[in-house]
């Protein structure tokens, strides 16, 4: 499960045994659900097409995904990503 939100945490909060979460769950929505490698990559290029959501383009989202892995479920890293048409 990959989710979006327009602002992370002012401090993120420890979820033993999952990680950190960083995202604003005041602001987050579930992005999407798909397959994610080991370290929590997700194109986003398979999810949605910016050009058809322009009101999209330009504006920085920041990303965190759950995995499950042989040691169970965890949280990734959250990232900032600009959207942008290429």
């Amino acid at each position: 499960m990959v989710a979006a939100a327009v602002d992370t945490l002012p401090a993120p909060i420890n979820l033993p045994p999952f990680g950190r979460l960083d995202l604003d769950p005041a602001s987050a929505v579930i992005f999407s659900y798909g397959v994610t490698d080991a370290a929590g990559d997700f194109i986003l290029s398979e999810v949605m097409d910016a050009s058809a959501t322009p009101a999209f383009v330009g504006v920085p989202l920041m990303f965190q995904a759950v995995v499950d892995g042989p040691s169970g479920p965890r949280l990734t890293n959250a990232r900032r990503v600009l959207l942008g048409v290429y």
